[in-house]
């Protein structure tokens, strides 16, 4: 019974921080926004840094 207890805990935790309650599969994305994330004032996934987009330092090439 404890083995049990211990799995439905650990279970419970998993869904309420996760997207899986909010997951909208036509759109591939949360339909609003998880609870976990408002917990944890994640804001979200980001789309890149600008200094990581394109060339780093002003590079062309890569050496070889």
């Amino acid at each position: 019974m404890r083995a049990v207890s211990g799995v439905l805990l650990g279970y419970a935790t998993f869904l309420s921080w996760s997207e899986a309650p909010v997951f909208d599969p036509r759109r591939g994305q949360p339909s609003r926004r998880p609870v976990g994330w408002r917990n944890s004032r994640y804001d979200g996934p980001a789309e890149g840094r600008p200094e990581f987009k394109g060339y780093y330092q002003g590079r062309r090439k890569a050496r070889g």
